[in-house]
């Protein structure tokens, strides 16, 4: 078989777009959650139980966002955006700055070896 070596593997290309798009979807959904914990919050008269439930879906959003970015990884370990949306994510949805700080590192370290393999070649 003469395969091209720029052969796309279309059912994995799915996959990652659709992971991609969950991935997406639970980033706007763990904001909202946010949101609505720090305006319960700052309520002077607030629901002790609503601000735990919504403290319970913050919680439960990071796992399902964590999970979903694990599973991008593991289809594209390269997939700078998703690196960077994950990013942003921990420094102005889930105020993370260690988090933020480490996902940039890597980052870097994998525009730096991109650039060094486009040199090699």
């Amino acid at each position: 078989s003469l395969e091209s070596p720029l052969t796309i593997d279309i059912n994995s290309l799915l996959v990652f777009e659709k992971t991609r798009l969950d991935f997406e979807r639970n980033l706007e959904e763990l904001s909202y959650n946010c949101q609505a914990f720090w305006t319960d919050m700052t309520k002077e008269d607030y629901n002790v139980q609503t601000t735990l439930d919504q403290a319970h879906n913050v919680a439960r959003k990071i796992i399902e966002v964590k999970d979903l970015f694990n599973k991008l990884l593991s289809l594209n370990p390269l997939c700078i955006d998703t690196l960077s949306t994950y990013a942003l994510a921990y420094r102005y949805v889930l105020r993370d700055e260690s988090t933020f700080t480490y996902l940039i590192n890597l980052i870097q370290q994998i525009k730096g070896s991109s650039k060094l393999e486009t040199t090699r070649e």
